[in-house]
């Protein structure tokens, strides 16, 4: 179907680490697909790569790495970053996550522990949702010693384009808070379309002397931010997809793609 424009995957892997004759046979740019979201997925080096390579020129990509049950295959960023890199004149939203923190991944060998590099060289990128551990990888990497280097990596690979940045992170939590007020004092310099920052965290309340910090520096330099509960606190609704997650779609019915809902921390009341 290469003139389908928005293609979504849900619950989808790699049978192995090799890779799938099936996938390998589709040919680079054949497909009109502008929107690719694969939700609780899983795809080892040689499918993504490939599976990436098959849109001519993709606008949005969103991609939620799934549990290890859903794959036994080993997944990498450099990977990722390879395939997406055939679109980097195109791509205007990204989202990278998983259902777990990406650390657990690197401790199971899962994943391997090169982090994100290359957003600075996506011109058109707009909007980013991210989990933080894209960026700051394995804490043992060898290419980044000092928690320095990492807090700035974030503004060394967004690009001056960017409008938006979702940072979603549970365990670093200080990692996420370092790394946020660097880019924003660093808006009027590098990033002047920067006007909003979000944060998922489920520790609003224990830590919100910091983030209240952090708001005010975001309101000084002209940037609003926004607070959200984790996405897993809360009542469990069948989630949306999209993103901005406004497409539903009917029922699972099997419960696999309810997750809490997230809600916007009022943190002037949090304490």
């Amino acid at each position: 179907m290469p003139s389908v424009r928005n293609v979504y995957f849900h619950r989808i892997g790699s049978a192995s680490n090799t890779a799938n004759t099936e996938l390998q046979s589709m040919q680079h740019g054949t497909s009109a697909c502008t929107h690719l979201e694969m939700r609780d997925c899983m795809f080892n080096d040689m499918d993504i790569r490939h599976l990436l390579s098959v849109p001519k020129r993709l606008r949005t990509f969103i991609y939620h790495i799934g549990w290890y049950k859903v794959s036994n295959c080993k997944i990498s960023i450099e990977a990722i970053h390879e395939g997406l890199n055939h679109h980097k004149d195109s791509l205007e939203h990204v989202w990278l996550d998983s259902v777990s923190n990406l650390l657990t991944y690197f401790n199971t060998g899962y994943f391997t522990t090169i982090p994100v590099r290359m957003f600075r060289e996506f011109p058109k990128l707009k909007t980013l949702r991210i989990q933080i551990g894209f960026f700051i990888g394995n804490e043992h990497n060898t290419e980044d010693r000092t928690p320095e280097s990492r807090t700035r990596r974030l503004a060394d690979v967004l690009p001056p384009s960017l409008e938006m940045l979702h940072i979603m992170d549970i365990e670093h939590r200080e990692m996420a808070y370092v790394t946020l007020e660097h880019l924003i004092m660093e808006k009027d310099v590098r990033f002047p379309e920067l006007k909003e920052v979000k944060l998922s965290t489920e520790e609003s309340r224990q830590d919100w002397e910091r983030l209240i910090g952090i708001e005010q520096l975001a309101k000084d330099n002209d940037v609003q931010f926004t607070v959200l509960d984790d996405p897993r606190l809360g009542k469990l609704e069948e989630r949306k997809w999209g993103m901005d997650e406004n497409i539903e779609w009917l029922p699972c019915g099997s419960g696999a793609n309810i997750r809490p809902m997230e809600r916007v921390v009022d943190l002037a009341r949090v304490r």
